[in-house]
């Protein structure tokens, strides 16, 4: 399970389990503090009534200043330390990969074995059966338009949350509230849809000047561009995720982000294109009978299907930055 962490500042810290007893500083107020959790404290014997000598003294007084160092630790020296936006900053100990890369990534298909994921996965579920739901609903375009930005914009935040969480070494999936409906379900939205736009726009200009302007380009060189841009996705949501945004964006760190490492990426790829295939089951012949005739029971099928696969495929993303991080041409700050 995650720790949970108040700041003094307000700021409610969420850290992965195995971050408790190390050093982490908060992201709003620089503030240096301990991680709550069940290890062993060291307890110093009760002071004696004899008057401390004059060791005990210069010891105590280099005590403080460590401490006061800690809590005042200017930005610029934290070199070793890392934040994740909106979130905190830990030492790299703190989020550094328990198991290897490659049974992570088989293990993003199996994170529903444990109860609390599985619990999760369940009420994301149910947010997305309402989405889908919505069509079949009496049409009155104000409160279409409305439920479906607040449940799209809340399934956007819940995965965006699994690639910071992912990355960060947390392997539980993440718990999303909202406060602000603009911050923290419009813009997530608006952020999901501009990571598809900025992977197929190249696409979709060749189509327009092909249709529009006769230009005769290839119907292979526009494939080609599109499978490019599929290619190219998971770096683009990933550097949105971690970035701060879409004006995090940069073409080079995209581009260069694959390379950083090319075989784990290809298999990341290849995760996602498997975790997507699974949409297609209900629309098998043999099985689009059987979700028809199961009425309400398999709409929550498709929805949890359509749930599972995005999980699947933001851990990966998520587990790319939490291996590879160390030859990334950029960090998440």
């Amino acid at each position: 399970m995650a720790i949970f962490y108040h700041c003094s500042c307000g700021q409610n810290i969420r850290l992965p389990n195995g971050a408790a007893g190390k050093k982490a500083r908060c992201k709003v107020c620089h503030l240096v503090f301990v991680v709550p959790g069940d290890v062993p404290v060291i307890r110093r014997p009760p002071p004696s009534s004899a008057p401390p000598t004059e060791a005990e003294t210069e010891e105590e007084q280099r005590e403080q200043e460590d401490e006061s160092r800690e809590n005042h630790m200017p930005q610029e020296e934290s070199e070793s330390i890392y934040s994740l936006p909106g979130r905190m900053e830990f030492h790299d100990e703190i989020s550094g990969p328990q198991s290897p890369f490659w049974a992570d990534l088989l293990g993003s298909f199996t994170f529903f074995v444990e109860p609390g994921n599985l619990i999760t996965l369940l009420v994301i579920t149910a947010a997305q059966f309402g989405l889908d739901a919505l069509g079949y609903l009496p049409f009155i375009w104000f409160l279409h338009f409305a439920a479906y930005v607040l449940l799209a914009g809340f399934l956007c935040a819940f995965y965006f949350a699994i690639i910071r969480e992912t990355a960060s070494g947390e392997d539980d999936l993440p718990t999303v509230w909202f406060t602000r409906i603009l911050d923290d379900l419009i813009v997530p939205l608006l952020e999901f849809l501009c990571t598809f736009l900025a992977a197929f726009m190249p696409a979709l200009i060749l189509v327009f000047l092909n249709y529009y302007y006769s230009l005769s380009i290839p119907l292979a060189v526009i494939w080609l561009v599109a499978v490019l841009g599929c290619l190219l996705w998971p770096a683009i949501i990933l550097t949105v995720a971690l970035g701060g945004g879409v004006g995090s964006l940069m073409p080079h760190h995209v581009v260069l982000t694959p390379l950083a490492a090319p075989l784990a990426y290809l298999a990341i790829c290849a995760t996602i294109l498997v975790a997507m295939g699974i949409l297609i089951v209900p629309e098998l012949p043999q099985v689009r009978h059987y979700v028809a005739q199961a009425g309400l029971v398999g709409g929550l099928f498709t929805s949890a299907l359509n749930v599972y696969a995005f999980v699947v495929a933001m851990r990966a993303i998520g587990l790319y930055y939490r291996h590879f991080k160390h030859k990334f041409p950029w960090t998440a700050e």
